[in-house]
C-alpha cells in the first residue's frame, strides 16, 4: 500500500518503487554540502540548499537574513496610509478606496462557527483550512480587516525602504509579516488556570521546628495558545497583500500618491514623505 500514491499507472513501476531510497540518497547528498548562504559554513538541511538555522527562519519570517519590521516603524507608515486618507485623497477617491476596504471586508469575514479550540485544529487540517479557521477567529475576537488591509500596504511600504534580504524571498517575507497580524489575532486559544504555591514572607510562624513562612496556594491564568506554522502566515498574507492591492492602488500605486510635503517645497511621494520623516526623527 506504501506504493499506491499518485497516478494509478504509476504504483508498480520502479520509478516508485525504490523512491523512498532515491529520495534517502538525495538528502545524504545533499547534507554533506554547506549552506548556500554566503558566509555559512553549516551542513545543510535534509533537502534544503540551507542550513536548518536559515531554514527555519525562512519558514517562520519569510527570509534567512532580513531584518524583521519593528512595530514602531510600522506603525508610522499606518499612520501615514491613514493621514493620506483623511487629508490629501481627492474626495472621490477617498469614496471609492473605503467602498473597496469595506468589500474585501466583508469577503475575508468567516462564520463565527469556524473558530475552534486549540485541541481541533489537529495535523489533518490542510494549510488552506487553517487559514480560515484564523479568519474566522479574527472576527469573532471582534478585530477589524480593514486594519489589516492597511497593515498590508504599511509593510510593503516598510519593505520598499528597508529590506535587506535576499531577492528572491522579499514576496515571501513580505506576505509572512502580514499574515503574522491575523496569527496573532486570530490564533485558536483557551485559557488555562494552574494553582501555584508560594510563600509569604511578611507572615512568621513560629513553630517547634523554629520559624517558618506559611504557604499560599494561588490560581494563574493564562492562555494556551496554538502554534501556526509559517505557511499558513504566507497563505493569509498573501490574501491580504491582494485585497489592499485591489483597495489602495487605484490608477496609481500607493506609496506613488503625491502629497504636500512639511519640510520640502511642492509635492513629494507618500513614501518620500515617510522617508522625510523617520529622517527628521533620527537626527532630532
Amino acid at each position: 500500500m506504501s506504493n499506491q500514491r499518485g497516478n494509478p499507472t504509476t504504483w508498480m513501476t520502479k520509478e516508485r518503487s525504490d523512491r523512498k531510497s532515491v529520495t534517502a540518497l538525495r538528502k545524504h547528498r545533499n547534507q554533506a554540502l554547506t549552506c548556500s548562504l554566503q558566509g555559512c559554513h553549516h551542513h545543510r538541511a535534509g533537502l534544503s540548499r540551507f542550513c536548518r538555522i536559515h531554514a527555519d527562519r525562512i519558514r517562520d519570517v519569510g527570509d534567512p537574513i532580513a531584518t524583521i519590521p519593528p512595530a514602531e516603524e510600522l506603525h508610522t507608515f499606518s499612520q501615514a496610509i491613514e493621514r493620506w486618507l483623511a487629508k490629501g485623497c481627492p474626495p472621490q477617491l477617498r469614496s471609492q478606496i473605503e467602498q473597496e476596504l469595506c468589500y474585501q471586508s466583508r469577503r475575508f469575514k468567516r462564520p463565527e462557527s469556524w473558530a475552534v479550540s486549540p485541541g481541533s485544529l489537529h495535523r489533518r487540517i490542510t494549510q488552506r483550512g487553517r487559514a480560515e479557521i484564523v479568519k474566522a477567529t479574527v472576527a469573532k475576537n471582534g478585530s477589524d480587516f480593514r486594519d489589516w488591509f492597511i497593515r498590508a500596504a504599511a509593510v510593503e511600504g516598510w519593505a520598499l525602504l528597508h529590506f535587506d534580504g535576499l531577492p528572491e524571498f522579499r514576496e515571501r517575507f513580505i506576505e509572512t509579516q502580514v499574515g503574522s497580524w491575523a496569527t496573532q489575532r486570530g490564533t485558536p486559544s483557551r485559557k488555562w488556570t494552574m494553582p501555584i504555591m508560594t510563600k509569604d514572607t511578611s507572615t512568621i510562624l513560629y513553630t517547634p521546628k523554629g520559624p517558618r513562612h506559611p504557604t499560599v496556594w494561588s490560581s494563574h491564568t493564562q492562555k494556551l495558545r496554538k502554534k501556526v506554522s509559517g505557511a499558513v502566515q504566507r497563505l493569509l498574507g498573501e490574501d491580504a497583500v491582494a485585497a489592499s492591492k485591489k483597495a489602495l492602488h487605484l490608477g496609481v500605486p500607493l506609496w506613488d500618491q503625491p502629497v504636500k510635503s512639511r519640510w520640502r517645497e511642492g509635492f513629494v511621494t507618500l513614501l518620500d514623505s515617510v522617508k522625510l520623516a523617520q529622517q527628521r526623527t533620527q537626527t532630532a
